[in-house]
């Protein structure tokens, strides 16, 4: 059950971190409904779609090294923990990767609109 609940606590950011380096620098080439980070504003054209990209990379990147350390100490403080405390860390952990995942998201939504107007086109 430990190893279940370690793999449970590093999926999220190890998986938000690949996300992360790959799309920095090579967004989705296509506008896609399927694949992608789809909000209205970051589906406008190509120009948003490429600038989304690129910044929710960078912030996966800046977000997710630093939860997948925290993540990884708490999880060696209460590896040993019973089951149930240990079952209460991890979902704890797990929301906190999740606030940190929408933090991303508002941040990156807030930069569109910074830097696009409501038509896509740039300021």
């Amino acid at each position: 059950m430990k190893i279940f609940f370690s793999i449970v606590v590093l999926i999220i950011p190890v998986l938000m971190l690949f996300i992360g380096l790959r799309w920095r620098n090579n967004p989705p080439k296509d506008i896609s409904m399927i694949y992608g980070y789809r909000t209205t504003m970051s589906m406008k054209n190509k120009e948003t779609w490429d600038f989304a990209h690129r910044c929710f990379g960078k912030v996966c990147l800046y977000i997710n090294v630093p939860l997948i350390i925290v993540s990884l100490i708490l999880l060696v403080i209460f590896i040993n923990s019973n089951i149930d405390k240990l079952g209460q860390v991890v979902v704890a952990i797990v929301l906190i990767q999740l606030s940190a995942i929408i933090v991303g998201l508002i941040y990156t939504e807030k930069k569109l609109k910074n830097k696009f107007d409501k038509n896509g086109l740039p300021r």
